[in-house]
């Protein structure tokens, strides 16, 4: 197999564990937790609830007063998910909990897809629109995976072996398979947000297995669930079939 088809497949995993991990969200709270922003603000489940809004601000004092958290909305935010809804682009706000859905999932269903975000500053939950978002410096250690992707190329005596490391990855394996792990983020994350893709709201460095990730608090939140899904994922005995091609 080819150093390109193993890339690929590795982006393969990551995406399905994003649907693996929207799908288990509602029973397992992450950890750290996934309210990123300024500050953390610890995520909590909500009570049963079943509601329907038809402006973002109405939506969101409902989720303030089952969740005991303020929330504000910034004007741009407020005109640009309304302008949607009264437009016929995207229904009206609702979520649907049964006891099981967290704070984390909940602000997701307002927000995702609809130009809009949200991140924490101090005490609140502040919503803007998503160019608007402060960025944020996080350290990734992915020393794990990068030893996984390391392990995944190495040479092979015979091409029945596996896939074969590439003479550039020779040359400096440990940074070279960082970035392999950065690539699938790159592209499992807000791809047009990159700054490698032409995008102005994301960066990434990589230094000795770790990433340094400069990013909106959503991208960072998005981050986290792959890589805990990938992680997740390589728990599994068949993932080994799926990203080696045996």
């Amino acid at each position: 197999m080819s150093y390109f088809r193993t890339v690929v497949n590795l982006v393969a995993l990551v995406m399905i564990a994003l649907a693996a991990i929207k799908l288990s969200a509602p029973r397992v709270l992450s950890s750290p937790p996934l309210l990123v922003g300024l500050t953390e603000i610890p995520d909590r489940r909500l009570p049963a609830i079943e509601s329907r809004y038809p402006t973002l601000r109405q939506a969101a004092d409902a989720l303030a007063r089952v969740s005991g958290i303020a929330i504000e909305i910034d004007s741009p935010a407020e005109e640009r998910a309304d302008e949607q809804v009264a437009g016929g682009l995207y229904a009206p706000f609702s979520w649907h909990t049964t006891g099981d859905v967290t704070l984390d999932r909940a602000l997701a269903a307002l927000t995702e897809q609809r130009g809009i975000a949200y991140y924490t500053d101090g005490p609140l939950i502040r919503i803007t629109i998503t160019e608007n978002q402060p960025r944020i410096m996080r350290v990734y250690d992915v020393r794990d995976l990068r030893d996984r992707f390391m392990h995944e190329l190495k040479p092979n005596s015979s091409p029945n072996d596996g896939p074969l490391i590439p003479k550039w990855l020779q040359q400096d394996p440990e940074h070279e398979a960082t970035m392999c792990v950065a690539q699938v983020i790159c592209d499992a994350v807000h791809r047009e947000h990159w700054v490698a893709n032409g995008g102005t709201l994301s960066d990434m460095k990589a230094s000795h297995g770790k990433l340094i990730v400069f990013d909106t608090p959503a991208g960072h939140r998005k981050i986290i669930r792959v890589l805990a899904g990938w992680r997740k994922l390589y728990d599994h005995p068949w993932s080994n079939r799926v990203a080696g091609g045996g």
